[in-house]
């Protein structure tokens, strides 16, 4: 799983604080200590950035000139955690906002550059059914315009739709990820780094004000969620200190943010849950709005359920199959509960990751499945503040825009979430050549939008495709590996089917959490963080196995098509050098390989 959604994270050039504009050539440590320096961010920290109308260039010549940069320049500072993630750095000393003067800006610009994308010149033209269609255009260019269109029409559909800060308890929590992001990546100085987190620190509380003041009928779940995450949050302080290192005035920052925590708790519990009534299924319409436009699947909630059910069936009869091979005396379930009992110990889990991502990324190497182009991997804990939704493993890509290609490959600290003979598949699906090979290939695409891009249908879907390679590859040494491989699979179908459910054909939460346990073989804690994730996120889990299988069917429609020329290698790396886009414009960028 990807814990990123890294669609559309940009920056907007003004005038704040010189301090928010990072390098890793930055001044020396002994420069960035001392009050004024502070007290410029802190000043440049409280300003309220007000939203002009958005005026595209026009005059560059691409899209990705004209018309996505200034977006880009325009949103970071309307949105610096976001700015931070995509790897533009001129708004590090501040916070994400979400008091109304600043939501609403956030939805003006998407409004406003919505219908400048939809006037660009030789651009978009509606096609009658709410969509659009390209013409007078380089193809490279209207593919990228198509893209950019959709990402905001997404956008703009979900401000129409609700205001998140009346049902999201933990929207404002993305403010300690944005501490988090400064403090594990390497776009400049540790000192530089932690004294920008300083800075966000001292913010917590104003951030967690805007929230209380909006939050209304949430989902019980996600406040309950929320209250969790709070207290993931808290831990995590604990951490700071040993991340950012000594840092002036880090202690008392960590004191106001504790505080102003601890108070949202208390508001949640005493004063939100009573009234959380709300409910988290987004109904049919929505559901299949999102399927259309978002993943640009032709299929309704009806036909996606066929899928999961008959790859739930299918999958079944190969975790039999290969339970034989093993014991033919005992069934699959028998088996995965013996594998479900054999973990590494807390002192040996993350050198068990680190010693399987380094066999991994040889295996590749030795047997010319993919390149691998220059590129760092960090293993961490996962931060306590996320592990409510990432009971295993996951990743967090480098950011796209700036020099760093530096992957965290987080691993959440609870030896009995970790399977043996799951480590491997783990690390193919997050790490090599799984998310972290693909997103690092990501930031060599010379576009702008295809660099932003986040398209779960192929990240999720490579992810899952790189499980399988690692059995067609012969990767695995035991066969309990391939079983092990097999029950992902079968969680795979049953995301399609609990998803589905859930949202459009009014499947209650315990009875989602059941089927986890008793047809898939969870334990009830992993189930219980999966359906979780289930319920804030609606169609994004059937990414999983609808990207798996129509990147299976574009290489074997290559292979067919090139017979002898065809290359596995050259399979992979055209994929990837796409960029993180949907599966039907990769098919379009491999019909030209002869």
């Amino acid at each position: 799983m990807r814990r990123m959604n890294c669609a559309w994270r940009a920056v907007l050039v003004v005038a704040v604080a010189g301090l928010g504009a990072c390098s890793p050539e930055g001044p020396a440590p002994s420069e960035l200590d001392g009050d004024r320096l502070y007290e410029e961010a802190r000043k440049a920290a409280t300003s309220r950035p007000v939203l002009q109308e958005f005026v595209p260039l026009q005059v560059g010549p691409s899209v990705n000139d004209g018309l996505v940069q200034p977006w880009i320049a325009k949103r970071a500072e309307l949105d610096p955690d976001w700015s931070t993630r995509v790897g533009v750095h001129d708004y590090d000393a501040r916070l994400t906002r979400f008091d109304d003067a600043s939501w609403d800006a956030r939805v003006l610009l998407a409004r406003q550059t919505l219908a400048a994308a939809r006037d660009w010149p030789g651009g978009l033209v509606g096609d009658g059914h709410g969509g659009t269609q390209v013409s007078q255009a380089h193809a490279s260019d209207s593919a990228d315009l198509s893209l950019f269109t959709n990402a905001l029409r997404a956008d703009v559909h979900e401000y129409d739709r609700h205001d998140a800060r009346t049902d999201t308890p933990s929207l404002p929590l993305g403010a300690i990820a944005a501490v988090n992001d400064l403090l594990i990546q390497d776009f400049a100085p540790q000192s530089k780094r932690a004294m920008l987190a300083v800075l966000r620190l001292q913010q917590v509380p104003e951030v967690l004000d805007d929230a209380r003041a909006h939050l209304s009928h949430p989902p019980r779940l996600w406040t309950e969620m929320a209250i969790a995450e709070t207290d993931g949050a808290m831990a995590f302080l604990d951490g700071v200190p040993e991340l950012a290192g000594p840092t002036p005035g880090l202690a008392d920052a960590i004191g106001m943010a504790r505080a102003a925590l601890t108070d949202y708790r208390g508001f949640l519990e005493r004063e939100v849950l009573p009234r959380s009534d709300g409910s988290f299924a987004v109904g049919r319409a929505e559901f299949e709005w999102r399927l259309h436009n978002v993943y640009l699947l032709d299929l309704d909630a009806d036909e996606l359920l066929a899928i999961g059910q008959e790859q739930f069936e299918k999958t079944l009869a190969m975790l039999e199959e290969t339970a034989r091979t093993i014991d033919p005396s005992r069934d699959w379930q028998a088996l995965l509960a013996e594998m479900q009992e054999q973990h590494p110990t807390s002192a040996e889990l993350l050198d068990t990751y680190r010693g399987e991502v380094a066999r991994t990324r040889q295996f590749l190497i030795d047997h010319d499945i993919v390149g691998i182009p220059e590129e760092q991997l960090q293993i961490r804990e996962t931060p306590a503040f996320l592990r409510t939704t990432l009971p295993f493993a996951a990743y967090d890509a480098p950011a796209p825009l700036d020099p760093s290609r530096l992957g965290t490959f987080y691993v959440t600290p609870d030896p009995e979430a970790h399977i043996l003979a799951d480590i491997p598949n783990t690390v193919w699906h997050e790490a090599y050549p799984g998310h972290h090979l693909q997103l690092v290939y990501a930031k060599d695409n010379p576009s702008l939008v295809r660099r932003l891009n986040d398209s779960p249908l192929l990240s999720e879907g490579w992810g899952f495709y790189c499980e399988e390679l690692a059995s067609e590859a012969g990767y695995y040494d035991d066969p309990r590996e391939r079983l092990m491989q097999l029950n992902w699979r079968l969680q795979r179908a049953a995301r399609v089917i609990l998803d589905v459910s859930i949202h459009v054909f009014s499947m209650g939460y315990e009875p989602a959490v059941d089927f986890l346990v008793r047809r898939v073989g969870l334990a009830r804690g992993a189930a219980e963080a999966s359906v979780n994730a289930y319920t804030r996120r609606p169609a994004y889990f059937s990414s999983y196995l609808l990207g798996m299988l129509e990147i299976v069917r574009l290489r074997e429609e290559c292979r067919s098509r090139l017979g002898a020329r065809f290359s596995l290698r050259e399979f992979h790396e055209r994929l990837l050098r796409c960029g993180n886009v949907p599966p039907a414009l990769v098919e379009q960028a491999l019909v030209d390989w002869n």
